[in-house]
């Protein structure tokens, strides 16, 4: 709660830093969408390449195929040997059986390569869309955070602006991507003459093929050997994804945005620690330092893991024994750490918290700015209770440059006399003249020696100490000190008195009051 009303006190004094202050919460909350975003990304390539892991151990050993086609096309080379083949003709045979195995490469190469592409394309098509239907709410909801007081015509028409040109972009998106992935005509026209190519040579094999003994064999193993080469080819395929999924899990990629959140905090601490002096005051400091706001960190991250296994030894230096540590020099380094932790599944989450929420909760936006006020090299948590309520009083009068009546309730509470005669009047006489200030007070020297102007007194008929009241239940009386009406011949206890004997008589050390302000002016008393 004070951190929150120096800041609010800082804002409404300087506008440099309400500026930077505004500009900030946009740029932190476009990281922490950023960060989100990306862990998302990396979550789904990790899935990714979790399924073609899988796919892949269907497949067996790349050895081990390799060595099986090798073994076959030993047993097909030893069937043409025993076949009613001539040299010329075994040649030609092993011309066309190599080709064709070539052909049969190239055909699941350029398919499979046609069938990314589409994936691509269906992929890119899909995340545009999202894309563009986010941007209208995320411009709105930027322009509404840096100026909450916008007016709904500007919104509106801001907003229509915004839909013209997000219109404008789709129906290019959409040009470019039909013209960009045009290669996948030309591709598939090329697959289709490769598959033709192929039909041809399987018509040229023939008859030499029925010239081999033991025919059926020779197709068995044939068959075989394309099945095993289609395989290895898939082999080849998956370990290239495999490679480009691992090369694409790239940390780094999240950690800089995080990175970037992280010294913005730093950029404001710093910008509040130059301010030096709040304007208009008695030489109030104020400085600021970063922190962590460990309550919503446990929530969100520790509650979810397993602590069988203490988090500092799951985790590293982000923790000692199983409480997190914030080392604004070193918190980069250890979150780093934390989250190859995470990544690595070093650490024991509980059921229903899986790796992606891990991250996010890990690299949640739990920074806070912790303010410091001091007055003549005292901190205004070491202050004396005197002394921090005028500070407290001098932050609460500048939470608004205004000139607003502004309503205080007991100023007093905590402070003694001689602090409220010696300081809080002199502030009081001075800050009046700048604002209407309204106060709800017990203490006399409050309402006298700070020269009130008007004086409300208010009284609870049916009290018996109160005294009665002439017609309501609640009534009320009001003029200056000075001010010496009254009616004698009223029923009402405050009618029946002046302004300055009900001070005497409600408010402790009235008549002392009066005393020190009729002798200070040279007053008579009345």
């Amino acid at each position: 709660e004070l951190d929150r009303l120096i800041e609010r006190t800082i804002i409404e004094n300087y506008e440099e830093f309400r500026s930077v202050r505004e500009n900030l919460n946009c740029e932190i909350s476009e990281l922490t969408q950023k960060i989100n975003t990306f862990i998302g990304e990396y979550a789904s390539r990790e899935s990714d390449l979790r399924t073609i892991k899988e796919k892949r151990k269907e497949f067996g050993d790349k050895d081990a195929v390799e060595k099986s086609i090798s073994d076959i096309e030993k047993q097909l080379e030893e069937l043409r040997q025993t076949s009613e083949l001539s040299d010329e003709e075994t040649g030609m045979y092993e011309d066309l059986v190599t080709r064709r195995r070539e052909l049969s490469g190239e055909v699941e190469i350029r398919s499979q390569r046609i069938r990314a592409f589409r994936v691509a394309r269906d992929k890119l098509e899909a995340e545009l869309r999202l894309f563009l239907d986010s941007v209208a709410k995320r411009v709105k909801d930027h322009v509404l955070q840096a100026h909450p007081r916008v007016d709904t015509e500007t919104l509106a028409d801001i907003e229509k602006t915004v839909e013209e040109v997000i219109g404008a972009v789709r129906s290019k998106a959409n040009e470019h991507t039909s013209l960009c992935f045009d290669v996948m005509a030309m591709e598939t026209e090329e697959l289709r003459q490769l598959i033709g190519e192929a039909k041809d040579l399987e018509e040229q094999c023939k008859p030499f093929e029925e010239k081999i003994r033991n025919k059926e064999l020779y197709e068995r193993l044939e068959s075989k050997r394309q099945d095993e080469a289609q395989k290895l080819q898939q082999i080849g395929v998956m370990d290239a994804q495999i490679v480009q999924i691992r090369h694409s899990l790239d940390v780094g990629r999240i950690l800089e945005p995080f990175a970037q959140r992280y010294h913005l905090y730093r950029q404001l601490v710093s910008q509040v620690n130059t301010l030096g002096e709040i304007p208009n005051t008695d030489g109030l400091q104020v400085s600021a330092k970063l922190d962590l706001d460990y309550e919503r960190f446990e929530t969100a991250f520790c509650k979810n893991l397993d602590k069988r296994t203490t988090l500092e030894t799951q985790f590293g230096k982000l923790f000692v024994g199983n409480q997190v540590v914030f080392d604004e020099n070193d918190h980069l380094d250890q979150v780093a750490e934390a989250l190859s932790c995470v990544i690595n599944a070093r650490v024991k989450l509980k059921a229903g918290f899986d790796t992606e929420s891990a991250m996010k909760a890990l690299l949640g936006d739990y920074y806070v700015v912790s303010y410091d006020v001091t007055q003549d090299g005292d901190d205004i948590l070491n202050m004396s209770p005197g002394k921090l309520g005028i500070v407290l009083f001098q932050l609460f009068l500048h939470l608004s440059n205004s000139k607003d009546p502004i309503l205080i309730d007991q100023p007093e509470d905590n402070l003694d006399n001689r602090t409220i005669y010696q300081e809080l009047n002199d502030f009081i006489r001075q800050k009046k003249v700048e604002r209407q200030l309204i106060l709800v007070t017990h203490n006399a020297n409050l309402v006298v020696s700070t020269d009130s102007e008007n004086v409300i007194v208010a009284n609870q008929g049916g009290r018996e100490k109160s005294g009665a009241n002439e017609a309501c239940r609640f009534e009320y009386v009001t003029g200056a000190l000075e001010c010496l009406s009254m009616d004698a011949k009223s029923l009402g206890v405050l009618q029946s008195k002046r302004i300055r004997d009900h001070v005497c008589e409600i408010l402790e050390g009235g008549k002392e009051a009066f005393e020190r302000r009729e002798s200070k002016y040279g007053l008579s008393r009345g």
